[in-house]
């Protein structure tokens, strides 16, 4: 294997892409980040405490984690209206409506701080 190249049981990570083992590095750290944020993390072993990128794909796979794929205007204009519908839900000692519209709008939120690390997302939502 090339040293700018690096498998992940089956995942090929191409030179093409990534240039260099740090790279690949910092794919995987923020796939960690990712998995500790949703509660999943590694109990023992050097990375202990950190995020357990297995259980988050393993997750995925078995249908605990949902993947919404929106178009980027679509995500922006949604954003705000699950806020607002958020803002509006009737709340109560359960687990409500208002918490599931919220927890959807900050994880677009989340793709969106990713996917624009700078802040300068060309809708004003991360200001």
């Amino acid at each position: 294997m090339a040293k700018s190249e690096k498998r992940l049981r089956g995942v090929y990570f191409p030179k093409s892409k990534y240039e260099s083992i740090e790279e690949i590095d910092a794919f995987m750290r923020e796939l960690s980040r990712i998995a500790l944020r949703y509660g999943y993390s590694t109990q023992r072993g050097p990375k202990a405490g950190g995020g357990n990128i297995l259980e988050l794909l393993e997750a995925i796979v078995g249908g605990e984690i949902a993947l919404v794929l929106l178009p980027d205007e679509q995500r922006a204009e949604v954003i705000p209206w699950l806020l607002e519908a958020a803002d509006a839900a009737g709340a109560d000692d359960r687990y409500t409506v208002r918490d599931a519209l919220r927890a959807i709008a900050n994880t677009l939120l989340e793709s969106l701080r990713r996917e624009y690390p700078d802040g300068d997302d060309p809708w004003g939502l991360l200001e």
